[in-house]
This record gives structure tokens, C-alpha cells and sequence, in this order.
């Protein structure tokens, strides 16, 4: 859970960041692609672990390195380091939906669990339900991009779902909280 959190502040820094970036007409694509991989690290890292079976996670790893080759040809060779590459996300979100969802219903199966109050089960939710939606937006992007009344319509579909995904997240983070605190 520390490398989340971790995670969660880098992202709040990097958003401010690319607020400041926007304000001041910079380029900030590199700096979303940068990003893009990195939060599938995470994501694929943390999955993996909680599978807690060194299998398993060697599997999961093997996966982020298929998108992390995928990432670099489609960020350096078909396209360009300056421009949204919405080809690495389709493949990173297909992965973690594929990844979350199995580990879910992996978790599901432990009798000794209790699922509303396990962390896992609240972030594994909020990959599984923003990867699923987002795929639709980035899937869609390059019509959405070129149709100005549907990027309003797809942006606040993304907007929402990011907002009710850090809503779970956040559940996670408190139960995650809870039994930190009432185990030690």
C-alpha cells in the first residue's frame, strides 16, 4: 500500500504540474506519456504482489513487459514522444482488466476474507471500472478528437468515472488504514 500512496502523491504532483504546463502554453504530451508508463508499472507491480505467489507475479511482470516494449514502439516508432499515444492505453487498460478482474475473483474465493473490507477488493474495483470506461474514451479518441461536441461528452464520461474510481481508491485506502491501526 506505501508504493500507492506513493503513487498517488507523484500523480497529484504530476497533474499540477501539467496545470502549471498548460497554463504557460508548454507542451505537456511527453510528460502524459512518461506517466502513462509509469502508472502501469505500478499497477502491474502492486497486482502482481497481491497475488502473493512468486508465479504469479513473474506472470503479471512478464504482461508489463509486453506493454512496456508496446509503449516504446508505439511512443518512439510508429508515433512521436511529443504526441498522445492512445495506442499504449488500449493495451495497458485490456491488460489490468484482465489482470484486476482475475485477482478479484482470486480474492473472492478466500473464505477468510470479507470483501467490503478489504483493500484489495476497493482497488481492485476502481482498475477494473476506470481501465473498462476508459477504454471506450481512448479507444474512440481519435473520432472524439476530430468531433468538438464529443470530447465534452467523452471527457466528462471520463471525468465521472475518474472521479467515482478515486472514490474506491479512497475506500481502500481507508480500509487499508483501518487495519493497519487495529493490527498494531
Amino acid at each position: 500500500m506505501k508504493i500507492l500512496g506513493v503513487f498517488f502523491i507523484f500523480s497529484t504532483t504530476i497533474e499540477f504540474t501539467l496545470i502549471i504546463l498548460s497554463e504557460y502554453g508548454i507542451k505537456d504530451i511527453w510528460l502524459i506519456n512518461v506517466f502513462a508508463m509509469l502508472e502501469g508499472l505500478v499497477y502491474f507491480y502492486v497486482c502482481g504482489k497481491w497475488f502473493q505467489s512468486e508465479q504469479m507475479f513473474r506472470r503479471v511482470m512478464f504482461l508489463f513487459v509486453i506493454y512496456f516494449i508496446y509503449w516504446l514502439y508505439t511512443t518512439f516508432i510508429t508515433g512521436n514522444f511529443i504526441e498522445f499515444n492512445d495506442k499504449e492505453k488500449i493495451l495497458k487498460g485490456i491488460l489490468l482488466i484482465i489482470v484486476s478482474g482475475y485477482l478479484l475473483i482470486h480474492i473472492s474465493k478466500e473464505d477468510s476474507i470479507m470483501l467490503a473490507k478489504d483493500y484489495r477488493f476497493w482497488i481492485l474495483s476502481a482498475i477494473l471500472i476506470y481501465f473498462s470506461t476508459s477504454e471506450v474514451v481512448f479507444a474512440t479518441a481519435n473520432f472524439v478528437l476530430e468531433n468538438r461536441p464529443a470530447i465534452q461528452y467523452a471527457w466528462a464520461i471520463h471525468s465521472v468515472i475518474n472521479i467515482f474510481s478515486n472514490l474506491l481508491f479512497a475506500i481502500g485506502f481507508a480500509c487499508s488504514y483501518r487495519k493497519m491501526s487495529f493490527s498494531t
